[in-house]
């Protein structure tokens, strides 16, 4: 019996992965479709070594990021045009006290000359669209419970024309200003470390 596969076979199966990846693409809630919900169901992983102690006992670590156009529509305010976001997770483990994270708890620098003015967490959570404006809005406030918990960090860079997405360069996030997860490029995994 023959091991090789035959054309048509090969065929199919190349259709349903290519099928298999637009739909995880739209599941994801990221492009310029006029419904870009900028919602993402499955988050970056954090691995073992993203981990570090924060001031007060818990554990915090970021995964790598991942890039996402919006829809001009949806952006908040006039005459608005497509945003280019990244997005991570941000794991917290071993908290003893639910506490109130806030979006201005995470600054972050870019290596790019052309990213320095965004230094700010955009949102805490996917995002959802405001019933009055169909618009997007953004969580800037959450509380984190006691026990593990995984939530989705947002950073808008501005209009899609002017990032360069091929050449983001580095990162470096800091967290209440204690420690740093800093990333050779965005789709790296950080290096933790206490400030």
């Amino acid at each position: 019996m023959s091991e090789l596969i035959t054309r048509r076979t090969f065929l199919k199966a190349a259709g349903t992965a290519m099928a298999a990846a637009a739909a995880g693409g739209m599941l994801a809630g990221c492009g310029n479709r006029a419904d870009a919900l900028l919602s993402v169901s499955a988050l970056p992983s954090v691995s073992s070594e993203s981990y570090i102690a924060a001031d007060t006992g818990y554990m915090i670590g970021l995964g790598s990021f991942e890039g996402c156009r919006s829809n001009s529509q949806r952006e908040p305010g006039t005459n608005s045009t497509q945003h280019y976001y990244l997005y991570t997770a941000v794991s917290f483990q071993n908290v003893s006290n639910p506490f109130t994270l806030n979006a201005s708890d995470f600054k972050f620098t870019f290596t790019n000359s052309s990213l320095t003015s965004k230094t700010s967490c955009s949102s805490l959570a996917n995002y959802t669209l405001d019933s009055s404006t169909n618009k997007y809005k953004a969580t800037t406030k959450r509380t984190i419970s006691t026990g593990n918990s995984t939530i989705p960090l947002w950073v808008d860079l501005g209009s899609y024309f002017d990032v360069p997405t091929t050449h983001i360069g580095g990162i470096t996030v800091t967290y209440k200003n204690s420690v740093t997860f800093s990333y050779a490029s965005p789709s790296d995994t950080p290096i933790p470390k206490a400030k």
